[in-house]
């Protein structure tokens, strides 16, 4: 039987924060426009095979595969995932907000905090908490004829150490909706 925040479609928020070592801080940056967040398990194994049969499986630490998408542009939240800055020139109407995709190997860790409202009668939530991942693809632009602007980052998620055991992501169920972390 289905209970509070089991039930959710769509997603209503994501937030991104840095992560220095096994420690989220600063301030969370919304992902505004948020369109998608996919957070897939994966693990490499092995196996050893004698006797014409399949003697042992070894499965490898587990990581995790990221993909979201969103309606916006974001650049501050593209600075954060990159650990670099946007950079502000101008002064109205003739502002310009700026940010660099560096070249060299992206090596900021990032928390990702995402939120879907539940489909039941209480006004329910669940949010999902990617503990600790590196952007390793895109962002990914595409301007085409006719279509929106819909930018794609990909994320590769490793273990954080919490109170000693490394954890990949964590899933909260709420029974009435929370405001949003700032």
């Amino acid at each position: 039987m289905a209970t509070f925040g089991d039930a959710v479609k769509g997603i209503t928020d994501l937030r991104v924060t840095t992560v220095t070592g096994d420690t989220p801080g600063g301030t969370h940056t919304d992902i505004v426009g948020v369109k998608g967040l996919s957070v897939q398990v994966s693990s490499d194994s092995d196996q050893q095979t004698g006797d014409d049969s399949v003697l042992y499986i070894v499965q490898a630490n587990k990581v995790l595969d990221v993909n979201f998408s969103s309606a916006n542009g974001n650049l501050a939240a593209l600075a954060v995932l990159t650990n670099t800055t946007v950079t502000a020139t101008g002064t109205t109407p003739n502002r310009v907000n700026a940010w660099s995709d560096p070249a060299v190997a992206n090596t900021a860790y990032v928390q990702l905090v995402g939120q879907a409202q539940g489909r039941d009668a209480t006004g329910s939530a669940m949010r999902v908490t990617v503990l600790k991942a590196q952007v390793v693809g895109g962002p990914n632009w595409d301007f085409s004829d006719d279509a929106w602007l819909e930018p794609e980052v990909d994320l590769q998620g490793v273990g954080r150490d919490v109170s000693g055991t490394k954890y990949l992501y964590k899933i909260e169920n709420y029974e009435t909706a929370p405001a949003f972390i700032a």
